[in-house]
């Protein structure tokens, strides 16, 4: 399952995409695919996800993680989004 997961991260800080990267690699998972824009992100709704799990920060951009995981819903209704913050 692990090869065959497809990862979307979104951060905007190089850091922490460096680290959440080598972590999964490190764990056997394929190198995520790395939004940095809202507005890449918004693109990719509009498009349709092609992902099984959202990696992302909980305040980024404009938005926050509910209204994330709420537009990738619209277009994939059983996507999983994990939540990542330093401010909790």
């Amino acid at each position: 399952m692990r090869d065959t997961l497809k990862i979307l991260l979104l951060d905007d800080n190089e850091e922490d995409i460096k680290k959440i990267s080598e972590l999964l690699v490190l764990n056997s998972y394929n190198p995520p695919t790395v939004v940095k824009t809202e507005k890449e992100f918004v693109n990719l709704c509009l498009s349709g996800i092609s992902c099984d799990v959202i990696i992302c920060e909980h305040e980024l951009w404009s938005l926050n993680s509910l209204q994330i995981l709420n537009m990738a819903k619209q277009k994939k209704s059983n996507i999983i989004c994990i939540l990542v913050s330093d401010k909790i």
